[in-house]
């Protein structure tokens, strides 16, 4: 009687060993949301892990030397971030304007401090400034909202 149990207990976790998996794989992930049609953001955050990694490249945009920064991005609940790290002013404006119909937290930053954090309700535009770097400052700005579908440029 005891093998016959083993036997069945040991039948028991391998069919619900291999099954996790299975469920696993159905089940639903943010990411997927995430439009292929952004335009210089992504959700990984900057850093200086190299490329192909599990980070986005650590590549510098100078807007003192390549113009202004332009991007977009639609997310369902997962952050975005500028997919270069940004240089060269010691001041800036961003445009930007947050076609959602939720609000849309933008956050300029680097690892260790923000230096501005403006929330836009949904279907606004804004423009603003963000000051107080030095022109070697480099930062990335990260998008984070219920659903979002932004587009802007930084300067």
């Amino acid at each position: 009687m005891k093998k016959l149990l083993s036997i069945i207990l040991s039948t028991v976790l391998i069919i619900m060993g291999n099954s996790i998996p299975i469920l696993a794989s159905n089940s639903t992930d943010s990411s997927q949301y995430i439009n292929s049609a952004n335009i210089g953001v992504s959700p990984y955050e900057p850093s200086d892990i190299s490329p192909n990694g599990t980070g986005i490249p650590s590549k510098v945009w100078d807007i003192s030397d390549d113009g202004r920064y332009d991007f977009a991005g639609n997310s369902y609940e997962q952050p975005l971030y500028t997919e270069y790290k940004l240089t060269g002013k010691d001041s800036y404006t961003i445009h930007i304007t947050n076609n959602s119909n939720y609000k849309l937290t933008v956050k300029v930053k680097t690892r260790t401090h923000t230096y501005s954090t403006n929330t836009l309700a949904a279907n606004t535009t804004s423009d603003y400034s963000v000051t107080g770097m030095k022109a070697s400052t480099k930062f990335y700005i990260y998008f984070a909202g219920a659903s979002q579908d932004f587009s802007g440029y930084i300067e």
